[in-house]
């Protein structure tokens, strides 16, 4: 259906004295989430970001530190809360910042103190589920400067803007840990990280119909299990004919029915965001943006970049 351009950080000081165990004492299994992402420490002092039993909420709040993790330590992220203390006076959007990263151990580091991506107004950052929640924080965050172009008036290494390629690719990009926001539009204005964290669309992977097969020839999996944060994907001729070229959207949610929910752009030819709610193999009826009734049928594939 859309085509490409071819054609604590360091925490405070504990407010409360805490005993210090090596990090195999704690026992406690990870949570069992379909997200990690591999990001860093960053910015803390010489003594490190604390990994805690759990979000430091002040006083003799039960948490266990477990080691420090000096700058540049991977940091296996798994989801995020938003209910910690506000650690070193931190504050976000004129509001304090409490955000705390969940580990595969299940342990907790503060989140100013790593490079994942930055936290929206909503206390998360896109791309990382809120803990528990089963779904990622993925909404119209397109570059508004790509936005406000017309459809297909520009393209880049991802397509032509306000394409679904194009939004599955800045998706990716986000999701994989690229903090770059374009401000302009052009081949130019694509982050100039994009590689590193994202897929060549106009050069590789093609329209959108085209993606399945490609990823596949390069070893990607591709399969009929939706996670979140992997590329939902139709082939050319799919949706029983109405997707010409193929439909690519990005799975933000996978709920304990089987049902997912996607986002997307141009899912009606209108270089639109939407989302939509499809049943368990099933198939759902689109109405966003005005437009009139759209069977949209469960997807072809899922396309697992990163493992996701």
């Amino acid at each position: 259906m859309t085509r490409s351009v071819k054609s604590v950080r360091r925490v405070a000081r504990l407010l409360a004295p805490v005993l210090v165990l090596p990090a195999a004492a704690f026992a406690a299994a990870g949570p069992a989430q379909a997200f990690s992402g591999t990001y860093q420490v960053t910015g803390a002092d010489s003594q490190g970001l604390a990994d805690l039993t759990k979000p430091h909420t002040g006083g003799t709040d039960g948490s266990v530190l477990l080691r420090w993790l000096a700058n540049g330590a991977n940091l296996t992220v798994v989801c995020q809360v938003d209910n910690g203390d506000q650690e070193d006076g931190r504050t976000q959007y004129g509001h304090p910042f409490t955000t705390w990263d969940q580990l595969s151990d299940g342990s907790y580091v503060y989140d100013w103190y790593t490079n994942t991506p930055t936290v929206a107004t909503n206390g998360y950052s896109p791309g990382i589920p809120a803990c528990g929640s089963g779904s990622v924080s993925i909404g119209n965050d397109y570059p508004s400067s790509w936005q406000n172009a017309g459809k297909d008036s520009f393209a880049t290494s991802w397509g032509l803007n306000r394409e679904c390629v194009s939004y599955a690719a800045w998706e990716l990009y986000r999701l994989n840990g690229g903090k770059q926001t374009p401000t302009g539009t052009g081949s130019g204005s694509l982050p100039s990280d994009w590689s590193t964290y994202s897929i060549d669309v106009d050069s590789v992977y093609g329209n959108a119909g085209d993606w399945g097969s490609v990823a596949q020839s390069k070893g990607i999996a591709v399969n009929n299990s939706p996670t979140v944060g992997s590329i939902a994907w139709w082939t050319n001729g799919g949706n029983n004919g109405t997707f010409t070229v193929g439909h690519v959207a990005v799975v933000t949610a996978v709920n304990s029915d089987g049902s997912i929910v996607i986002a997307q752009y141009n899912l009606r030819e209108d270089g639109l965001y939407s989302t939509l709610h499809i049943p368990a193999g099933g198939s759902a009826v689109d109405t966003s943006n005005g437009h009139g009734a759209f069977t949209v049928y469960w997807p072809n594939g899922f396309i697992h970049f990163n493992g996701r």
